[in-house]
């Protein structure tokens, strides 16, 4: 008993479970100071103080945390406690710069959002906690834990009497905050004292910010979900969302424990060039069993804040999202491990770019659901939120697994990866829109690219859009990353090439981010631009850049046509770039042209319904043909109502069908009776269209678009250069009387041998050996 006792007092444990303690008085300082707010203000109040809390603490990774680790690092290393004070003061000053700059930056911006947090509100709080952690970290380095202590209570106590004293002033919540931090590390240098001398300022040490940038890119995710919650419902909502975040940080200190006592042991292993195997099992299996338990307890907690604080008909909605962000909590403390072999191995930049990466994909989700109107959908940040940190997880512990090995065994690994790379397979794995929901090129095109795929070795297809609904557009594009993830841990004896098919507009965001994700895993990757509007978009600033960050994070990109090869090769972007058309696989040979009665003609338009398409053009071109001239319009869209509404107006209602969108059978039929198919479209990529009307030799109406051109077979098809209405009727008369004259069968011929499933295989094959 009495030998327990004495181990339970050792000065060593005693002085570890110091460490612990004012490790973890941050966190505790926020809770408190939440509690005293909620009671003493309103609920409002605590919701933008907690927003004003937490963009402060954001900012404060590149003001005060970086320069704290500085601190952490140089001061001790001084040779006497007055070198100590003047390196202490040179980093103060730098941290000072950083803090002017990013103040400035706060009062300049904040006036200019939408949004209830005052500018005045983050910059006390951030002056105060730079100055706080800087001058606590002072101590920190020298090991006085009890005066951190001391001063931790102190600041508590400050801040309680500040808060009561300035209420009836009527002074928002979060100033009183940032007095107190300000006061309790005016104390605290005074303490340090002034340094004895001159310090040399030198020049400013962009480490700082290198090291605060990296701690911000680890924790920025959860932070920034309390002044997302004040955004989505208001900051009544976000005060309760503020408190459940509080005891959620409170739950990573024991696993942030666990990591700082194995640190030392793995630094020492990594110094010998010893395995790293055992203690990261150890260690993994030890921070298991604590977020586990740090789970349950925080979880109970969350339960007891949504049960007190909400409305009963907004309990089940709290609850779900307070338990979310527990789990995200959790989840994210599984991977200290991993990211502690990368540190011991000196690999802190894999880590801050996985980081990079995680955080990226997390924003570009955020502008996705903004853009789809479905930012105060918090449930579904939260859900992007876990998503991304489970993928981030997945990709430090593949990242780390081979730095796990001894010096030696590394070596080994590595001549034996690079003796069995020749040999293994090739899994294509196909990113893109779902088929069976989709309209339009690329829906059309991926079956046809999948066909293509099987006949170099195992394809997998993973959807990134189903629908239309918020979870059609956001749902699946978020799961496809651990999905990459598991194709990834599932094919380690294949060569596995990811294939990316954006679409328009905000799908081009959404693959962007997964091409960057597939970067930081350092995965071979295909980008193919289907796009129609890639002349409109080389034009625009934004977009031009959206596209160039795909050109380069690929390994290669695959454009359609050779017009378009030359708009990236006008704004450099051809370099990684290849010509490929989409592949078309002909169906049995089709049957006999249906019979139409005698002097009947049949105008087919297909495609979908947007401007740019000539659809409406072509209705228009119709009341200058006789009335033996009938149209279908197949396809639907944002025109369809106003190109129904122009075919009233000019008398065609009896001679105009809208049969909707068409596939399959449905489609086939439509074929075999056209006499013409017309479509004088200016801005398609490609043009499936034109290569099925090919195929059941109908004679084509097109524009002298320089992408269209190329998939014509140009003697069978009436080009204009024009779209006025006379000039199109003229070329469909024409083009009838051409359909009379072309070979039945010449057309299947024609376009399996250019757009062919072999054609297009040994095609694609050549860029794909490329890369491997």
């Amino acid at each position: 008993m009495i030998s327990f006792a004495q181990r339970v007092l050792s000065p060593d444990l005693l002085r570890k479970g110091e460490a612990i303690v004012v490790t973890g008085m941050p966190g505790l300082y926020r809770i408190l100071a939440f509690v005293l707010i909620q009671h003493l203000y309103t609920l409002d109040a605590l919701g933008r103080a907690a927003s004003a809390y937490s963009i402060a603490q954001m900012l404060s990774f590149f003001t005060a945390i970086g320069w704290a680790g500085l601190v952490l690092v140089r001061v001790p290393a001084a040779r006497d406690s007055a070198d100590a004070v003047r390196e202490f003061y040179r980093l103060v000053w730098m941290a000072a710069i950083s803090s002017l700059v990013v103040c400035a930056g706060v009062l300049g911006t904040v006036p200019f959002l939408k949004t209830d947090v005052s500018g005045v509100d983050v910059v006390a709080v951030l002056a105060g906690w730079t100055s706080y952690q800087l001058a606590r970290h002072y101590f920190l380095a020298s090991r006085a834990y009890r005066r951190v202590l001391a001063y931790d209570v102190l600041l508590v106590v400050l801040s309680a009497a500040l808060l009561i004293g300035l209420r009836r002033f009527g002074i928002a919540a979060a100033v009183p905050l940032g007095v107190a931090l300000t006061g309790a590390s005016f104390l605290m240098l005074t303490k340090i004292g002034l340094p004895q001398g001159p310090v040399a300022l030198g020049k400013f040490e962009p480490k700082g910010l290198e090291f605060g940038l990296t701690n911000f890119l680890s924790g920025g995710m959860a932070l920034s979900l309390v002044p997302i919650a004040n955004f989505a419902r208001g900051p009544a909502f976000a005060g309760v969302i503020s408190l459940m975040a509080s005891f959620c940080a409170i739950s990573a200190l024991i696993p942030r424990a666990i990591s700082l006592y194995r640190l030392p042991e793995m630094s020492k292993l990594a110094g010998s060039g010893d395995s790293l195997v055992s203690v990261t099992s150890r260690m993994n299996r030890e921070v298991r069993i604590a977020c586990v338990a740090t789970f349950v307890a925080t979880s109970m907690v969350i339960v007891g804040i949504a049960y007190i604080e909400v409305p009963t008909r907004e309990f089940g909605y709290l609850l779900v999202c307070g338990l979310t962000m527990t789990a995200q909590g959790s989840v994210s403390m599984l991977s200290i491990a991993h990211s502690n072999v990368l540190m011991v191995r000196e690999l802190g930049k894999e880590s801050a770019r996985i980081n990079l990466v995680a955080c990226a994909v997390f924003v570009a989700t955020l502008a996705v659901l903004y853009f789809a109107d479905r930012a105060t959908n918090f449930e579904l940040v939260l859900i992007a939120c876990l998503v991304v940190t489970v993928g981030r997880n997945l990709v430090l512990q593949r990242r780390s697994s081979r730095f796990q090995l001894s010096r030696r065994d590394s070596e080994s690994y590595v001549s034996t990866t690079a003796g069995e790379t020749s040999r293994r397979r090739i899994c294509n794995v196909v990113l893109s829109t779902e088929p069976s929901n989709g309209k339009g090129g690329v829906a059309t095109v991926v079956p046809m690219h999948l066909q293509v795929l099987k006949t170099m070795g195992r394809a997998v297809f993973i959807p990134t859009h189903n629908g239309a609904g918020a979870w059609g557009k956001v749902g699946p594009w978020l799961i496809a990353f651990p999905r990459c993830l598991y194709v990834m841990s599932q094919a380690r004896r294949e060569k596995v090439v990811f294939h990316l098919h954006p679409g328009s507009g905000l799908c081009l965001l959404r693959m962007l981010a997964i091409a960057t994700f597939l970067r930081a895993c350092g995965r071979k990757h295909v980008v193919y631009l289907h796009t129609p509007y890639l002349e409109q978009y080389m034009s625009s600033g934004l977009w031009r850049r959206v596209i160039g960050c795909l050109s380069r994070l690929s390994s290669r990109t695959v454009v359609l046509s050779f017009f378009a090869m030359s708009l990236l090769r006008t704004h450099g972007l051809a370099a990684k770039a290849a010509v490929v058309p989409n592949p078309y696989q002909p169906g049995p040979q089709p049957g006999e042209r249906l019979a139409l009665p005698a002097n009947e003609h049949i105008v087919l338009v297909m495609g979908r319904l947007v401007p740019g398409k000539g659809i409406l053009e072509s209705v228009r071109a119709l009341s200058h043909l006789p009335a033996s001239y009938r149209m279908i319009v197949a396809g639907d869209g944002p025109l369809r109502n106003q190109i129904e509404k122009e075919a009233v107006l000019l008398g065609l209602a009896g001679r105009v069908e809208f049969p909707g969108w068409v596939s399959g059978g449905d489609k086939e039929v439509l074929l075999r009776r056209a006499s013409v198919f017309c479509l004088p479209s200016t801005v398609d990529s490609f043009g499936m269209s034109f290569i099925e009307a090919q195929c059941h030799d109908v004679a084509i109406v097109a524009f002298r678009h320089p992408p269209v051109m190329e998939v014509l077979r140009q003697e069978w098809a009436v080009i204009v250069d024009c779209l006025e209405p006379a000039t199109l009727a003229c070329a469909i008369v024409n083009a009838a009387e051409l359909t009379e004259s072309i070979p039945r069968g010449s057309g299947r011929e024609w376009v399996n041998s250019s757009f062919g499933i072999a054609r297009i295989g040994r095609l694609l094959r050549r860029q794909i050996d490329s890369i491997v």
